[in-house]
């Protein structure tokens, strides 16, 4: 009678098991334990910081709740929610774990997927394009200056899509004329910190320049402008301007 009770336990306890979790497919894990979705389908997002491109990743089915953590990983742009180049989450009851990937910068991001050591194989390519503005807007944070050769302006130019959306990345160049430079009305006047007159837009669109017009022997409006590159860098070119008075000291 005690054959017959221990057999009948060891069956039980055999047909149990195989509906529980099976520890050897993590201590020995399949190469196959996560597969990122999107390989071999081109992926592009937009190069403004803010608009998301959704990248998804397949655990097994055969990973316990405890064995659900996915890492993402990306040479370019960060995660929503992540911290700088990674995201670590959980995949979801229908063993899909999901991030959300942005960008202020054009160019390729590589992003990768790993699970208990297996990393997903193939890896995605996501292309970032940039967002060619379609505005432009200059300002000044003064408005009014003397010529003392000590006095600076900061000169911000903001750059933006026909909806809206920044346009990171994108080079400007800015100038400072009056009507009656003896070098000509379109000659730049004054001087900018380190001679550099050009600087690139933000994440958020946004370029800023430091500009001198210390020793201009000239008393009236100076014209700021700002001007940059139209779509796939075709004329005309895209152009803000605003003035500026200039007073003797």
């Amino acid at each position: 009678m005690k054959t017959v009770v221990r057999y009948s336990l060891v069956v039980v306890l055999s047909l149990l098991s195989t509906g529980c979790y099976q520890p050897d497919k993590y201590d020995n894990p399949s190469p196959d334990l996560v597969q990122l979705e999107h390989t071999g389908t081109p992926l592009t997002g937009l190069a403004d910081g803010t608009t998301p491109t959704e990248i998804r990743a397949r655990i097994s089915s055969d990973a316990a709740r405890s064995k659900r953590t996915v890492v993402f990983r990306t040479t370019l742009g960060s995660f929503v929610g992540g911290k700088g180049d990674s995201l670590r989450t959980e995949a979801a009851a229908d063993f899909v774990a999901t991030a959300k990937l942005i960008s202020p910068s054009e160019g390729s991001a590589t992003v990768s997927a790993k699970t208990y050591g297996v990393e997903a194989n193939p890896k995605v390519q996501v292309t970032f394009a940039r967002v060619y503005p379609t505005r432009i807007t200059v300002s000044v944070d003064s408005f009014a200056v003397s010529n003392s050769i000590t006095n600076e302006l900061l000169l911000t130019a903001t750059l933006s899509s026909t909806d809206g959306r920044p346009s990171a990345g994108t080079l400007v160049t800015f100038d400072a004329t009056y009507p009656s430079n003896p070098a000509g009305p379109q000659a730049t006047a004054g001087s900018f910190v380190n001679n550099i007159r050009q600087a690139r837009t933000d994440a958020n669109g946004v370029a800023r320049i430091r500009y001198s017009p210390g020793g201009i022997d000239y008393q009236g409006y100076l014209t700021i402008t700002a001007t940059t590159s139209s779509a796939l860098n075709t004329p005309p070119d895209l152009a803000a301007s605003t003035r500026v008075f200039l007073y003797r000291k």
